[in-house]
């Protein structure tokens, strides 16, 4: 599979306004899903858009802010699609973003910044992070020298690395199963090509699953391995709880919930000391429980 014949092949049939037609194509030659092919195209449609001149961005801005503090937020929404032609989930990335949603779209500021940057604008980038991204002066200045360094550098990824809120970010993205908008956030940040951006994801996917597997390993050591919802246990014998100070050497109970952070296990107790300590029903094991 060509993936930048693909890319070209594409982009022509959004200038022809074909959308539906290069989603086909998408999905013909990668044997993606719907929702991965529509993303891909809309991440190339939103690439070839016309971008916003500071003056009308300031303009809308206030509008779109106008129309969140009157609990407009549909109308908003489409007031940005409106003014700017994006896609409805960026329209909503936007508008959350001024809404002061808890939850940054990194791929939605990454198009912005990589926008700023196009156009030489790094002062603007700085401060579009700093504003949208939550980050420090100091932490947006290097975030955008960096990208501006992996443009200059080098054209693919070979023995590099990007700067380390943009692995976090595409970490993050991984492991809410989200990898087309890892490879996108890649993709515009660096100017890779669509073949290298995920070649570099896959890399760090496959990071993640060695460190999966050393985790497993390491707690296999520790005595937890197995444990599932559902499992019997029984905790060894002459064991004080670290939390409480009590021994609860030969309590019995049934796994609840685990393995979880940590690598703990969430137990209820059959023991009929709860009866009078109630705050011990659910505790984490720490290593010292093993299957009755």
């Amino acid at each position: 599979m060509n993936l930048d014949k693909l890319e070209n092949q594409a982009r022509a049939l959004i200038d022809q306004d074909q959308r539906i037609e290069a989603i086909k194509l998408v999905r013909q030659t990668t044997g993606w899903g719907l929702k991965e092919s529509k993303e891909y195209v809309d991440t190339l449609a939103r690439a070839a858009l016309p971008a916003l001149s500071p003056v009308d961005e300031a303009a809308l801005e206030q509008a779109v802010k106008a129309l969140i503090q009157q609990d407009r937020y549909a109308e908003a929404v489409k007031h940005v699609r409106e003014q700017t032609g994006w896609g409805l989930g960026d329209c909503k990335a936007y508008v959350d973003a001024l809404a002061g949603g808890s939850t940054v779209n990194w791929v939605f500021v990454a198009s912005r910044v990589s926008d700023l940057l196009d156009r030489g604008m790094k002062d603007e980038a700085v401060e579009w992070l700093m504003a949208q991204g939550g980050m420090t002066a100091r932490e947006a200045r290097d975030y955008v020298d960096s990208i501006l360094t992996v443009r200059s550098s080098y054209s693919s990824p070979g023995s590099r690395e990007l700067p380390a809120q943009v692995v976090s970010q595409v970490r993050d993205l991984l492991a809410s199963d989200r990898k087309v908008e890892a490879v996108k956030l890649v993709c515009i940040l660096t100017n890779w090509g669509l073949r290298d951006s995920k070649d570099y994801v896959d890399s760090l996917e496959s990071k993640k699953k060695r460190r999966r597997k050393r985790r497993r390993r390491r707690k296999a050591r520790r005595g937890d391995a197995g444990f599932k919802t559902g499992d019997s246990v029984v905790v060894k014998p002459g064991t004080v709880d670290p939390d409480f100070g009590v021994e609860i050497g030969g309590w019995q109970g049934r796994v609840v919930e685990g393995p979880g952070d940590e690598d703990m296990v969430l137990i209820r107790w059959d023991s009929i000391t709860l009866r009078n300590m109630p705050d011990l029903n659910n505790v984490k094991s720490r290593a010292w429980v093993g299957p009755r």
